[in-house]
C-alpha cells in the first residue's frame, strides 16, 4: 500500500486578461510545501526559476521544450509542468488537434510515475479558454479521456480546465463576451448547452469511469486574489480520479489567481 499527495496549482505566470503573479510571490509556497507531486499550469521559464531551487532538488522534474513565456503565442507552447519525488518513467507532451480553427491550443502531460510496484499515470492539463467555448474544451477532454482509456492503472487528470461557462442569462453573457466566445461554441454536437458547463463537463468523466474530487460549485478562481471577489463562482481548477482513492482535499489560499488543490491519495 502507497499513500501520496498530488498538488495542482495554476500559479499565473504567464500574462492575461487578469494580469499575472510574479514568481517571488510563488516561490515560498512551493519551498514551504511537501506534497509528493507537483502539477504546475502557467508555469512559464520553469527551467530558470525552479531548478534553482535548492528545497526542489529531491524532484525529478519534466520541463515541456517550448515553455518560455515568449512561446505562448506558439502552436505546441505548454506552460504545465511536473515534479516529483517518485521515479518518472515516461513522461510526453500531449498535442491537440485543431478541430478546424486558428486557435493555439496549449499542449498538455502525460508522465507515469512508479511506485513500487506499481505505475501511476497523470495527465496536467489547462484547456482553452479565449475565443474558444464549451465545445473545444469537451473536445480537449475527450481527447485526453480518449488516451486515457487504454491506461488500466491508477490515473489523475488534474489542471485548469478553464470551465467558465455558467447558465444562460446576465452572467453567461458576460463571461462569453469577455473571452470573445462564439456562438457556435455553446453548442456540442448540434445541441445548445443551456445550463452550466460544470454539469456536462461531469457527466462526460463520469462516463469514463473518472470521478471529480473536488465539489462542482466550489468556487477556485478570483480575479482579484481573493475569497470575497470570486467572480461568477468559477471552478475552474479540476482533480478527477480513476482506479484511485482519495483520503483528503485541501484548497489553498489565493497567491496567483487560483487556489491550489493539494489531494492525498492510496494506492
Amino acid at each position: 500500500m502507497q499513500n501520496f499527495s498530488v498538488l495542482s496549482w495554476n500559479v499565473q505566470g504567464k500574462v492575461n486578461l487578469t494580469g499575472h503573479t510574479l514568481f517571488k510571490k510563488i516561490k515560498p509556497h512551493l519551498i514551504n510545501q511537501s506534497s509528493d507531486i507537483i502539477a504546475l499550469q502557467e508555469m512559464c521559464n520553469a527551467e530558470r526559476m525552479l531548478k534553482n531551487l535548492e528545497t526542489l532538488n529531491g524532484y525529478n522534474i519534466f520541463i515541456p521544450e517550448l515553455n518560455r513565456r515568449r512561446h505562448r503565442k506558439t502552436p505546441g507552447f505548454n506552460h504545465n509542468v511536473l515534479l516529483s519525488k517518485y521515479p518518472i518513467i515516461r513522461a510526453e507532451e500531449i498535442v491537440f488537434p485543431s478541430w478546424g480553427n486558428k486557435i493555439h491550443l496549449e499542449n498538455g502531460i502525460r508522465a507515469d510515475i512508479q511506485f513500487g510496484n506499481q505505475v501511476l499515470r497523470i495527465y496536467n492539463c489547462h484547456l482553452a479558454i479565449f475565443k474558444v467555448g464549451i465545445d473545444t474544451r469537451l473536445k480537449q477532454l475527450a481527447y485526453i479521456l480518449d488516451d486515457a482509456r487504454s491506461y488500466k492503472g491508477p490515473t489523475i487528470i488534474c489542471g485548469d480546465m478553464n470551465v467558465a461557462i455558467p447558465k444562460k442569462g446576465l452572467r453567461r453573457k458576460i463571461v462569453t463576451g469577455w473571452h470573445r466566445e462564439p456562438k457556435r461554441e455553446m453548442s456540442v454536437n448540434g445541441k445548445f448547452i443551456d445550463y452550466d458547463e460544470r454539469e456536462i463537463f461531469n457527466k462526460t468523466i463520469s462516463k469514463h469511469g473518472f470521478k471529480e474530487v473536488l465539489d462542482l460549485y466550489t468556487p477556485t478562481w478570483s480575479p482579484l486574489k481573493s475569497k470575497h471577489a470570486e467572480l461568477f463562482k468559477l471552478k475552474l481548477d479540476w482533480f478527477m480520479v480513476k482506479n484511485l482513492k482519495v483520503t483528503d482535499i485541501k484548497l489553498g489560499d489565493y497567491v496567483s489567481d487560483h487556489r491550489s488543490v493539494e489531494v492525498r491519495c492510496h494506492l
